[in-house]
Parts: structure tokens; C-alpha cells; sequence
């Protein structure tokens, strides 16, 4: 039967039960036709959906069924269905507020028995729940085909739409004045009990923002127990700290200098105090001593949380060179006492400074706290106050601007324009450039940026040198082996090295003295590739960076400045103008902690499957729903090109074609091809396979896996006559869920 043809039915009951509207009306038995008033006004069209439409169709009254019920039906004409259809374009503003018991984002009224009526008029869009309708599932039954508590679950009540909007306007960061216009819209079309004024809806706090003077500008204490409120947490609190600058126009010297606080079990990062000015502040010991003050009386007596006692200790403080100078009150990092490790005394060569001597002995919280090298010191730090600090091993070295700002940036930057000896050839370096952005479709999407030509390695972000770094460096620089197989054995080596100390498995197989042993070697042949002359601080301290990792005992994505950087985005956007930006920070920031106590977070546990399809191939015994997505704890996976190469715990990887439901097993499977030759990469400085790393080629025939036995997810690059493979080790850490 062509749709459309056939008269389409709607019943009484079936009409009044979708709507979920008390004004729909109320049927009244007795010959004639019944009546029923109309729906509200819908706004922003100039015709209004009214029911009462319905009833110019209404043949006589049928007999009464045994509750007492009228039954009434109702053909729909192309006129109704226009109703319709200028209804379903509402429908999202409608269900939000008049909470419609809506079956999906398509269709508004799915009420037929034979046909479904919005379907017929949006045939481009078909939805699961309108198949069902065709297949002649009716709902003429007094139970909805979804329960009515999953309804009341989505939005049970006018304070769950008051909540999802508050949340919806500070997420989007929607204007007030735009948001004041929407809030009139609702009130004036639905009569509900919203607040005219957004700032009542984001419960915007009224007080005065309290600052006090940090000369040069002006200082803003949130607070420590404020930051730890919404957070839950073991019987101890460590808390590690970061202060940095972020510049909050390019026309002006205006900056921010927030102190951010992180717990080191959880990772939750919040925002402790800010400084606003047009440099930064004057005296570090005043820009700190809230900070501290608070510090030093929670680890002496402790907090009580949520009706619960917390014991709070000081964890690790996170920066760069210049913040930790600053902070310590120690020499920068480019004078001749600037390494915050060892008492080595810098050479001047070549007009800078540098380091290159080795092994030398190792400073101790003992020596700072008495200044036993005067010559380190500018003078005493507030730092010194907070109980169980050890201004020494406590103040790590960020691998975030030290190793791939730092050393692999200066790397690059030699090759590209450093003195002829060093400098590549513009053939090889076209080379790698058009390598480069080769493989731009292989990226996976927890990698945030794509690769780049070399012309713009300038501009280039923290996460693109991790990128070449860690996966793509072994790859594109292999042209290097043929030019010069030293340069390219020494990049391996910082590769090799730094892969162990930021993956958890690699570190407790290989400790902390392998990768020492391996960057002693790196800033050895550093020294004879490029010249003594390089060996600056960053590089200096490679020699140092394994020793953080085995102070600790957590690896060095663990405390990297990644997240904080990301919050330290998200801080800055939150000034809208130039005017009293420290008290607009104060307010947004107050508004977001609002939002966090009223919305539970969501822990993903188990694997997640989305995007149905009817294409690619199915094994036997597999059927329908096929997917093309899956979200598992720590990675996501899919049928494009750079996200569906994956790992199963028998050591297979998979190419994966599809995903889909086994009737034998009963569980989700992957349907793909394994990699049938693995052979090692690179073999020095050790096997490439020890890391997971791999050159693989010849995929097998099309066979089924059962989705539970996936354990990681590999970066595909092509290579040779194969791929090269890297299991993901380094999801990016900018990504986490932020606390504040």
C-alpha cells in the first residue's frame, strides 16, 4: 500500500495520552460529537495548532467500553497533517516546558495503529520509533512503550527545566541580555515560574566581590574549603598547586595570575585565588600569603567535609621555570645558579648560559631552607611556612614546557634554521612537511590537533610536539636515518626514554634507571651533534626529570601543566570585558560552582554503543542493531580511518569494519581483520615491540571478536608496505573533566 493513500485513524484515548497536556480537554458521552479545548498557543508562528481541528472529521459517537470511556476516531486530512507538521517544528521549546511524553527528536505525535502520520509528511526523516509504528505496534494500551518513570527521569518536574536551562545558558556562555529574552518569551507563552532575571536563574551571588591590594594590582581569594566542597574524597586530602600568567588581551598589558589547586588521587582542579593587573605581582610572598595562611591551618587541624573529617597534606607544586623562580625567590632559570635541583654553576658560552657538566650533587630541602648557596637564593619564601613541604623534591619538573617546549621545539628549531653543520637540507625538510600532512586523516580523535607543515612549527602548540614526540616522530623524521642515522638514533633515544616515564605500565616494568640511563645518553650526544653551546636548562634537566617520576612514584603525565593549561583557558573566558575583570572572574566562577551542585556527576562504566546503521558487514550468526560507535572507559572507537584500529588482550590488533549483536553469545561484538605480520619499527635503542609499537601488515579474513576483549586503541600510520602502529599510551590530559 503506497502511504498515504489509506485514511489514517488517530484515536480519542491515543491523542490526549501523547500530548500529556491537562488542557487538552475532556470527552463527553452522549450522542453528537464531543468537545475539547484547545491546545495553548504555540508561539512564533501566526497560526496556532488547535485540536478542536480534529473534530471537524469526528464521525458519530461509538458505543461506550466497559470503564465508561468514549471511543472516538478521527481520519486525519492533509490539513491536520499540516497541523501537525507545524507542531513537530516546536516541539523541542513545547516538550521542554509542557513536559510532552515525546517518543523521539523527530517524531511529535506518534499516534496511529497502521501508519504514523508525522512520518508521512517528513518521509527524509525515520526515526526507530516510527518503524515500529509501520510494523503495526500500536499503542492502544494503557502503558506507554516507555515507562513513564524514564519520562519523569528526563524532566520530572519545572525545577528540572529551571536547572537543564541554567546549566544549558552557563555552559554556552549565552548573554544575559539574550537569555532575559527568553526567559520573557517562556513566562509570557507558558505561565510558568521562571525568574525574569537571569541572574536569579544562574544564582549569580548579590555581595560585593571582596578583594584586597597585591601591588601592583588587585588579589582575589576563593579559598581552599570553597574548592573542596563538591569534591569527595579518601581520609587524606593532597593537594598540589600551580601559579602561572595568562594574558587576557593582545592590546593590553591586563593579566591574570590564578593560583590553582589540584587533588593529586582525583585530578578535580579548581581555582584557589587570582591577581589581576597590568604586571605581574611585585612580591610573590604577598600574592601568596592567603594561599598559604589557609594551607598552613588545614594541615595542622584539618577539615571537615560533608560531615567528615579530612586530614589535608601539601602535594607537589607544577610550573615552569619562570613561575617556580618567582614563587621560590630563587635565581631564573638562565643564571648561572638557576637549577632548582642540583648545585651546578652555569657556563657562559656563546653568549647565553648554559650547563654542561653532569654529575654533580643534588640540593636538599635542608640546604634551601638554610640557603646553604647564597647564590641561589634572592630571599626567603613564604613557601617555607606550609607544614610537610619539601621546597626540593615537592617542586617538579613539568615534562609539558621542559621536554616538548623546551627540548623537542629546540630540537626542530636547529634542524630548521640553525647554523649550516646542523641545519637540514629544504629537500628533506619539503619532505617532511609533505609527510606530515599525509597523515592527517590517521589522527585519532583523542588527539586534538593535526599535523603541520615544519613552515609552521612556530606556531605549533604543546600537544603537536607531544604529537611528534611520541607517534609521529618515529615515522616522518626516518628520512633523517639517511641523512644523518646519529641525529635520528639520538631523537629515538629521547622518544624511547620519555615513552617509559609517562605510561604506568612501561614505568613498572622498567623503573626510573633505564630512562635516566637513556637521557644521560640523549644530553651526551646531544652535546657532539649540535655543540656544547645548546646545552641549556631545559636540556640540562632532562638528567633530572626520571628522578621526580621515582620520588613519586607516579609517572609524568601524572603532574604535567596539560589540564591546568586547559583551566587556565576556560578562566579566561570567563571575562566578557575589559571593565572590573577580577570581579566578573568572581561571579562566573560562583555561577559554574552553582551548576556542579545541582547536576551529579555521570561515571561511565561500562561500554556505550550510538550511531545505528545499515551498512558494512555482517558474520553469521550476527544481526541487527549494527553501530558504528562506541565509547569504552578511556577511549572511543569507530569506522573512520584514524579511530578503528584496536588491541584485544590476546595481543591481536584489529582493524575494525563493523559492530554488531551476537545471537549465540548474546553480547556486542567487533567484526574486523587482525594484522597478521608484526615485526618491530625500530630496534634501538631497544625493540620497538616493548613499547607497542609495531610494523604491521597482511590482514586476515573478516571474523567476529566479542567487544569485551578490547583493551587499547593503536595510532595507524602508513608505512612501507604495511602500517605502523603505536598503542595509544598518551590520551590527552586537556580533556579531563574540569572541577571547577
Amino acid at each position: 500500500m503506497e502511504r498515504g493513500k489509506k485514511p489514517l485513524h488517530v484515536s480519542e484515548k491515543h491523542l490526549k495520552k501523547r500530548l500529556r497536556v491537562d488542557t487538552v480537554g475532556i470527552l463527553t458521552a452522549g450522542s453528537g460529537k464531543p468537545t475539547i479545548q484547545s491546545l495553548p498557543p504555540i508561539p512564533g508562528g501566526a497560526t496556532n495548532f488547535d485540536v478542536s481541528l480534529l473534530l471537524n472529521l469526528v464521525p458519530p459517537i461509538d458505543t461506550l467500553n466497559s470503564a465508561g470511556a468514549t471511543s472516538s476516531t478521527v481520519p486525519l486530512s492533509s490539513e491536520v497533517k499540516d497541523d501537525l507538521e507545524e507542531a513537530y517544528n516546536l516541539q523541542y521549546l513545547i516538550s521542554s516546558v509542557n513536559k510532552l511524553d515525546t517518543q523521539c527528536e523527530i517524531c511529535l505525535l506518534c499516534l496511529c495503529g497502521t501508519d504514523c502520520p508525522v512520518c508521512t509528511v517528513h518521509s527524509e526523516e525515520v526515526c526507530h520509533h516510527c518503524e515500529k509504528c509501520r510494523d503495526g505496534e500500536m499503542w492502544d494500551s494503557d502503558e506507554d512503550p516507555q515507562s513513564s518513570d524514564d519520562d519523569d527521569d528526563k524532566l520530572s518536574s519545572e525545577t528540572d527545566f529551571r536547572t537543564a536551562l541554567a546549566t544549558w545558558a552557563i555552559t554556552h556562555d549565552i548573554r544575559e541580555d539574550s537569555l532575559r529574552d527568553l526567559l520573557h518569551l517562556i513566562r509570557t507563552t507558558f505561565k510558568t515560574k521562571l525568574p525574569a532575571d537571569p541572574r536569579t536563574l544562574k544564582k549569580t551571588p548579590s555581595s560585593s566581590v571582596k578583594t584586597r591590594l597585591c601591588h601592583p594590582g588587585l588579589y582575589w581569594h576563593a579559598g581552599i574549603v570553597n574548592g573542596l566542597a563538591l569534591l569527595n574524597f579518601e581520609d587524606v586530602i593532597k593537594l598540589d598547586f600551580s601559579i602561572d600568567g595568562v594574558p587576557l588581551a593582545k592590546s593590553s598589558k591586563s593579566c591574570f595570575w590564578p593560583i590553582l589547586c589540584r587533588d593529586s588521587v582525583n585530578a578535580n582542579i579548581f581555582l584557589l585565588g587570582v591577581y589581576h593587573g597590568h604586571e605581574k605581582p611585585s612580591d610573590s610572598n604577598d600574592f601568596l600569603r592567603d594561599f598559604c595562611d589557609e594551607l598552613k591551618t588545614l594541615c595542622t587541624e584539618g577539615v571537615h567535609l560533608n560531615g567528615s573529617f579530612y586530614q589535608i597534606e601539601p602535594g607537589l607544586f607544577i610550573g615552569d621555570a619562570p613561575a617556580k623562580a618567582f614563587a621560590l625567590k630563587i635565581k631564573a632559570h638562565n643564571a648561572y645558579y638557576g637549577c632548582t635541583t642540583c648545585t651546578e654553576e652555569g657556563e657562559y658560552i656563546s653568549g647565553r648560559v648554559v650547563y654542561p657538566k653532569l654529575d654533580l650533587p643534588l640540593r636538599s630541602d635542608a640546604d634551601f631552607r638554610s640557603m646553604a648557596q647564597e647564590e641561589h637564593h634572592h630571599e626567603e619564601t613564604i613557601l617555607l611556612q606550609i607544614p610537610g613541604f619539601n621546597l626540593i623534591d615537592d617542586v617538579v619538573l613539568d615534562y609539558m614546557h621542559l621536554v616538548l617546549l623546551g627540548v623537542v621545539r629546540k630540537l626542530m628549531n636547529l634542524w630548521i634554521s640553525g647554523k649550516v653543520p646542523v641545519r637540514l637540507q629544504s629537500r628533506v625538510l619539503v619532505d617532511v612537511s609533505e609527510k606530515l600532512e599525509s597523515l592527517t586523516s590517521f589522527m585519532p580523535r583523542e588527539y586534538s590537533r593535526k599535523p603541520r607543515p615544519l613552515h609552521t612549527a612556530k606556531f605549533w602548540k604543546a600537544t603537536e610536539w607531544r604529537e611528534l614526540l611520541f607517534i609521529l616522530g618515529p615515522v616522518v623524521l626516518l628520512i633523517l636515518k639517511n641523512e644523518c642515522e646519529e641525529r635520528y638514533n639520538n631523537f629515538l633515544i629521547l622518544h624511547v626514554a620519555m615513552t617509559i616515564l609517562t605510561s604506568e605500565s612501561l614505568f613498572n616494568h622498567y623503573g626510573s634507571d633505564y630512562p635516566n640511563q637513556l637521557l644521560l645518553s640523549f644530553v651526551k650526544g646531544f652535546a657532539k651533534l649540535y655543540g656544547s653551546e645548546q646545552l641549556s636548562h631545559n636540556v640540562h634537566n632532562l638528567v633530572h626529570i626520571s628522578q621526580d617520576v621515582s620520588n613519586h612514584h607516579i609517572v609524568l603525565d601524572r603532574f604535567s601543566a596539560f589540564p591546568l593549561e586547559n583551566f587556565l583557558q576556560k578562566v579566561k573566558k570567563l571575562v566578557r570585558k575589559g571593565d572590573k575583570p577580577l570581579q566578573q572572574l568572581a561571579k562566573r566562577y560562583a555561577e559554574m560552582r552553582a551548576i556542579q551542585c545541582s547536576i551529579p556527576k555521570a561515571h561511565q562504566n561500562k561500554a556505550v554503543y550510538s550511531r545505528q546503521h545499515s551498512r558494512g558487514p555482517l558474520f553469521r550468526g550476527c544481526v541487527d542493531p549494527k553501530y558504528s560507535f562506541v565509547k569504552l572507559k578511556d577511549f572511543s572507537l569507530d569506522l573512520s580511518t584514524g579511530n578503528r584500529c584496536c588491541g584485544l588482550v590476546n595481543g591481536k590488533i584489529v582493524e575494525i569494519s563493523n559492530f554488531a549483536f551476537c545471537l549465540k553469545e548474546q553480547c556486542m561484538v567487533i567484526i574486523g581483520r587482525f594484522y597478521q605480520s608484526k615485526s618491530n619499527l625500530y630496534e634501538y635503542p631497544l625493540p620497538s615491540s616493548h613499547l607497542g609499537i609495531w610494523k604491521v601488515k597482511n590482514l586476515s579474513l573478516l571474523m567476529p571478536w566479542n567487544a569485551d576483549l578490547i583493551c587499547s586503541k593503536y595510532v595507524r600510520f602508513p608505512f612501507e608496505d604495511g602500517f605502523a602502529v603505536f598503542r595509544m599510551l598518551h590520551i590527552d590530559q586537556s580533556k579531563s573533566q574540569l572541577s571547577g
